[in-house]
């Protein structure tokens, strides 16, 4: 049975991470998307990056596609990303430098700024909705 989110996914028994079929309600078109569920909820993953092993740092025309493998590291949809460079979780990955200290050139890592500052680096981030 095809759902219309990882919300009903849930709804009706889905409680393993992994890639699930959904189905537009309004033009039954079929999309697969990776979905994680928790106690209450099911959570369309749209970004995940684990291990910097994907190169996010892209134009605008891969993230309005989409990319990489759902089980992976990727990008499911373009809608997240204007909403601003304080929270920039495409940038490139950068390790810890060799004292542990700050490891990203400026502004140019995985940032969010509000949390670790525009010099540190995330290595896992993951965005995902549910409704």
């Amino acid at each position: 049975m095809e759902n219309i989110d990882c919300q009903e996914a849930f709804e009706f028994g889905a409680r393993c991470p992994g890639v699930y079929t959904l189905r537009d309600p309004d033009t039954s078109m079929e999309f697969d998307v990776y979905c994680e569920f928790d106690s209450e909820h099911g959570w369309t993953v749209i970004q995940r990056r684990l291990d910097g092993s994907v190169d996010f740092y892209r134009g605008w025309d891969d993230y309005v596609a989409g990319f990489s493998n759902l089980t992976e590291e990727h990008w499911l949809g373009a809608w997240w990303y204007f909403a601003g460079h304080t929270s920039n979780l495409n940038g490139v990955w950068y390790p810890a430098n060799a004292s542990g200290g700050d490891n990203a050139p400026f502004a140019r890592g995985v940032v969010w700024a509000k949390w670790k500052g525009f010099d540190y680096s995330l290595k896992a981030t993951t965005m995902k909705i549910t409704r």
